[in-house]
């Protein structure tokens, strides 16, 4: 699917507090291209919006390692 139409219904998902829909929307994005900074950003999030803390920071973690530039 489009990659740009996932990142805008994830942050949607997200706004009607729904981290599940979102997370599983950032895994398409993520399961065909792993180095999408953006997308992990929003994976982090939405695993805190979820109360997963562990996973959240492994995905900030993840950023980190990616592309330090793009951390808010």
């Amino acid at each position: 699917q489009n990659r740009l139409a996932l990142l805008y219904r994830a942050g949607c998902w997200l706004a009607l507090k729904e981290p599940k829909k979102a997370i599983a929307d950032l895994h398409r994005i993520l399961d065909p291209n792993p180095g999408d900074v953006i997308a992990r950003i929003k994976l982090a999030a939405s695993y805190a919006s979820a109360g997963d803390d562990e996973k959240c920071a492994s995905e900030y973690a993840n950023v980190i390692r990616l592309d330090m530039k793009r951390l808010p």
